[in-house]
């Protein structure tokens, strides 16, 4: 005989309920509110971090799982330790030789769980959803779309934190001393340089595929993404794209200065991430850099950092106001 065992979730003190993406690459973890998880009816759910969709009931995570199973545990132990008491017997005093039944009643714990604390709340542009992330979201776990100007400074704020992660150490210098030596603190910068360009592309090819499929929406999307390929990661091919397909010249934004720098910061992180920082002839012809730097490693500081972050957002800023 079947029976059906309800398991409650609690929530957090924000109604909030934790939910984990079912891809084996990613299987980060985020929070939703329950109210409006309640009332969901599409089923298909996104994770805001990789975009995986499955339908909801594939996102509950693993510590609720095992929760939910000792719950249920529980109640068919119990149950069935209550069926089995029905036949315990004392034994017959009067009788020559005689037997009782003595059942005893196991101990089931249930696992308990926490839902874990994310400090960074999202409201989604498009359906008004809101959910708690670490990190910068991709996608909006209900509609699976977000902004791709708010994708954008999400990433900046990360980048930004990784510039003032030295600044939080300083109270400590023994703990500043030991991270420095490990060299993470450098490594977290030339980090920065590769997430903004990253996110600067993400943005561009995003709202690039959003403009066309405007313009014509029998437009194949696998198609037109694999002639963008790579284009935004140089910006005078991206910037042909938006030009000619969407009339906007993006590259006027810049001053002669700020594109100069923006294109060599391009080629620098290309080098930090295809070839770990060795300068090499490409760099040099591209940059119109010495020579003698071929076979050294590239540097770069904060300050390059934050003058390329004010520099993206001055694109990102015209593009917005031309679309």
């Amino acid at each position: 005989m079947k029976r059906k065992i309800d398991v409650s979730l609690k929530g957090d003190k924000e109604g909030m309920i934790g939910r984990e993406c079912p891809s084996s690459k990613c299987n980060k973890y985020f929070k939703v509110l329950i109210k409006e998880l309640n009332a969901f009816k599409s089923g298909i759910f996104y994770c805001p971090y990789c975009g995986e969709s499955e339908p909801v009931k594939e996102f509950i995570t693993k510590d609720q799982m095992e929760y939910a199973k000792s719950l249920v545990l529980r109640e068919v132990i119990g149950e069935f330790s209550r069926e089995l008491k029905k036949l315990e017997r004392r034994p017959d005093p009067h009788a020559f030789i005689s037997f009782g039944i003595k059942v005893g009643t196991p101990s089931i714990p249930v696992r308990a769980y926490v839902e874990r604390e994310l400090s960074k709340k999202v409201t989604c542009e498009q359906c008004g959803s809101s959910f708690r992330v670490y990190g910068a979201s991709f996608f909006c776990p209900y509609c699976g779309i977000r902004k791709p100007s708010s994708v954008f400074s999400e990433n900046v704020e990360m980048v930004q934190a990784f510039l003032n992660f030295k600044g939080t150490l300083r109270a400590d210098t023994e703990i500043l001393h030991a991270v420095s030596k490990t060299g993470i603190l450098d490594q977290l910068i030339e980090r920065s340089l590769d997430m903004l360009v990253t996110a600067f592309e993400t943005y561009c090819k995003t709202v690039y595929i959003q403009q066309m499929k405007k313009k014509n929406p029998k437009l194949d999307i696998g198609s037109l993404q694999k002639r963008i390929k790579n284009a935004f990661q140089n910006l005078i091919i991206g910037n042909k794209f938006f030009a000619r397909k969407l009339g906007i010249n993006f590259l006027k934004a810049l001053s002669k200065d700020d594109l100069t720098f923006t294109l060599k910061a391009f080629q620098k992180r290309h080098v930090f991430v295809h070839n770990s920082g060795i300068i090499d002839l490409p760099y040099v012809k591209l940059t119109g850099e010495d020579k003698k730097l071929i076979g050294k490693r590239l540097t770069v500081d904060s300050a390059e950092i934050i003058r390329l972050v004010k520099i993206l957002s001055q694109i990102v800023e015209y593009i917005e106001k031309s679309i």
